[in-house]
């Protein structure tokens, strides 16, 4: 069983083709979002193995850790809603699911904008997930449940951050780079590539280094 989790703070148009993507392929469809939202009506219409469920006060973390309370057994794929997949994505997750105990799988990042500034970031994405073994959640989660359960999931208290928390419990050796892109949208880069990247270090040397909880980092962010 396979059980795909999508937190959806805002509907993003490439949520409809990720869905269209993974019918047939997951046995259930978990979007944590408005449930009043015509968009993602219009998804739970057209496809019957759709749950809307209304997210939680607290920020993504939340929103993810009340998303995978709701898978019982299985495989569970959390996927950001402005994500898709390109290439062979099905053969090499079912390979995943199908042979491998203990591990958790991410996929590569990459944008969908064209330009050496996406492909710059590509590489540097690609760099920090081979030395410190931390892929963000624009790059997918595949992990089974058994294994999410006892790590004790995502921190429904981490607003920010609950990524990197969970990956850093799963550890490099648990840690499989899977040969799929998982193509994520530029928008959060549209004020500039360079500040969006140096307010991510920024956090994330806060995070590591200064030791601040997460609750902390969001200020930052809120004062970009």
């Amino acid at each position: 069983m396979l059980s795909l989790v999508i937190p959806v703070k805002y509907y993003h148009p490439a949520l409809a083709h990720l869905i269209s993507q993974m019918d047939g392929f997951v046995e259930h469809v978990i979007l944590i979002g408005d449930v009043a939202d015509k968009n993602l009506q219009a998804l739970a219409q057209k496809y019957k193995n759709i749950e809307i469920i209304v997210p939680p006060a607290g920020g993504r973390g939340a929103a993810l850790a009340k998303g995978g309370a709701q898978v019982k057994a299985g495989w569970m794929l959390f996927v950001h809603a402005d994500t898709a997949f390109e290439g062979e994505y099905k053969k090499v997750i079912s390979d995943f699911v199908n042979g491998t105990k203990g591990k958790a799988g991410y996929f590569v990042f990459k944008q969908d904008a064209g330009g050496w500034k996406a492909r710059g970031l590509e590489a540097l994405v690609s760099l920090r997930n081979a030395l410190f073994a931390l892929p963000y959640g624009d790059q997918g989660l595949l992990i089974h449940h058994d294994l999410y359960k006892t790590l004790g999931g995502f921190r429904a208290d981490y607003p920010l951050f609950e990524d990197v928390d969970l990956v850093r419990k799963i550890g490099r050796k648990c840690l499989v780079k899977l040969p799929v892109a998982a193509v994520t949208s530029h928008d959060r880069y549209k004020n500039g590539y360079l500040p969006r990247i140096l307010l991510n270090m920024k956090c994330l040397w806060l995070y590591f280094i200064a030791r601040k909880h997460p609750c902390d980092i969001v200020d930052i962010y809120l004062k970009r």
